[in-house]
Order: C-alpha cells, then structure tokens, then sequence
C-alpha cells in the first residue's frame, strides 16, 4: 500500500488573555482545516502498469479499491489553560465547535480483481461504501448566500486534552489527547454503494466483430469496453441521507531532558487515527 496524507490547520483569528493572578489563561482562535487520507493499494498499480497477466496478478485475487478520507471544517475554539502543583504541571483543555464543509468517507473500500487462468475471464467483486457531503456542488459553491457558505450547517464538537510535568529542571514528561470529536454531515449528501455487495460477476471478453471494430472505430470500442465492466459492478447514488464521521484524532507521548540551555533531547510518540486505521510514529 501507498498512503498520501495532508494535514492543514490555517489560524484565521486568536486571541489570549489571562485571568487572575494564579496562572489562569483563557484563549479564543479560529482556524480552518483540511485532513486527506489517501489510501492506494499496490494491486492497483501492477494492474495499471504491467496488466492482468502480470504473475503477480494472473491466477490470484487482487484488491484494487482505493482508500479516501478527506475533511474541510472551520474550527472555532476556547482554550482553558493554567498551571498547578507549584507550577510543575501545565495544562490546556480546549472545547470546539465544528463546522464542516466539505467531507468524502469511505466507509467500505473492497474491489475484489481476478483473472481466471485457464479461461483468461475477468471476475470482480466489490462491496463499496463512501459518503460524501458539499462535493457533488463543489463548483457552485461560492455562489451560495455568505452565511451558508460560514455555516453549512453540519455541526460537530471536540474536545482535547495536553498535560506536561516538570519532574526535575531537566527533566519533563507530556501526553496529549486532540481532536477527539465527530461531524453530522447533513447537507448536499451523497452515498455510492455497491447495488449487490459480494455478488461476483464475469467479464467474459469481446466477440470477434467487436475486436475488429478496434481498428475501424477505435473510439466506439472503448467505449463498448467501458459500458461492458460498468454494467458488472452496479454502483446505486443515494441523495440527502445524513450520517456522522470522526475527525482524525491524534496522541502525543513523550519526554524531554535538558543538557543545559541550548541541547535538550526529545523523545515522541505519536500516533493518528482516522475511520478505524491508527498510524504510529517515534521519533
């Protein structure tokens, strides 16, 4: 498997003040964000690049469906933050609210390719699953009234949690939980399913007057070719159907020991997940 990942976080507006005099910080921001998940797996491309005889291809079952998980939403978030146990522990509790834009996610993603070796017929099995919410009229989207286009109205909230302790001067530890939250994707839905998930079909190939359209017509054939493996794998378009999904949710373990002013060794784990898949990372 390939797997592409972008992450953007845009501060459109922060603001940060104290309160009292024991160490208490209230913070105000705005931000908009963008999360992609791209998944492609390396079926796909020995398919696309050698073919379906390819060896590792012909005679065995190859899984071609891709993967996607994108996210754009404006965040509008309070931030509690403070210091206690004589100022060795710090803080921060942000609460946000969610306001989604645009969301495509893949619920099931199982294309199943096989090329029968003694028949050289192709099979295909899919069970697909992918919500999508704003992107079917993603090109008339500026032209909508400007408070549609603030508040799309699909709401969600998170919550985050960060803590750091000094155990000695040089030494300190630190754990975070963030973006534990969810969106309710309600307008401009829609789903593409597999009309009958798991159900095999064969492509049985083109007969001999067809083949030789090839060379009269070549664009007709393709277009043969094409309506053939459409018809299939039957994919069904659900409008206005709303449903929840998870942002992606991230968890930072780590420690730090400071040599003197200028060299301070770090130590980091970090971790995301998103629709049911945890990504780890040290470093």
């Amino acid at each position: 498997y390939s797997v592409v990942r972008v992450n953007s976080v845009t501060d459109l507006f922060s603001f940060g003040t104290r309160l009292g005099k024991k160490g208490f910080f209230l913070d105000l921001s705005v931000r908009s964000r963008v999360a992609q998940d791209v998944v492609l797996p390396s079926g796909l491309f020995n398919l696309l690049w050698y073919g379906n005889t390819y060896p590792e291809i012909f005679g065995t079952h190859v899984e071609i469906a891709p993967e996607i998980n994108f996210s754009a939403w404006d965040e509008f978030s309070v931030n509690f933050a403070g210091r206690a146990l004589k100022n060795k522990l710090s803080y921060g509790v942000p609460l946000s609210y969610l306001s989604g834009r645009f969301n495509i996610n893949t619920r099931k993603s199982s294309f199943d390719f096989y090329t029968d070796s003694s028949t050289y017929n192709i099979k295909l099995k899919s069970d697909l699953e992918i919500n999508t919410s704003g992107v079917d009229g993603i090109e008339d989207y500026l032209d909508q009234p400007w408070p549609s286009i603030a508040f799309p109205g699909n709401n969600g909230f998170s919550i985050s949690l960060g803590v750091n302790y000094d155990i000695t001067p040089q030494i300190s530890v630190n754990a975070s939980f963030l973006d534990l939250g969810t969106i309710r994707w309600r307008k401009q839905t829609l789903t593409f399913v597999s009309h009958e998930p798991g159900k095999e079909f064969s492509f049985d190939g083109l007969n001999l007057h067809d083949f030789v359209e090839l060379f009269e017509d070549p664009e007709t054939f393709a277009k043969k070719v094409e309506d053939s493996l459409r018809a299939l794998v039957e994919i069904d378009s659900v409008y206005d159907v709303a449903y929840s999904a998870r942002i992606p949710w991230k968890i930072n373990v780590g420690g730090s020991y400071r040599l003197n002013d200028r060299h301070r060794f770090n130590l980091l784990f970090n971790g995301t997940g998103w629709n049911g898949v945890f990504r780890p990372a040290l470093s």
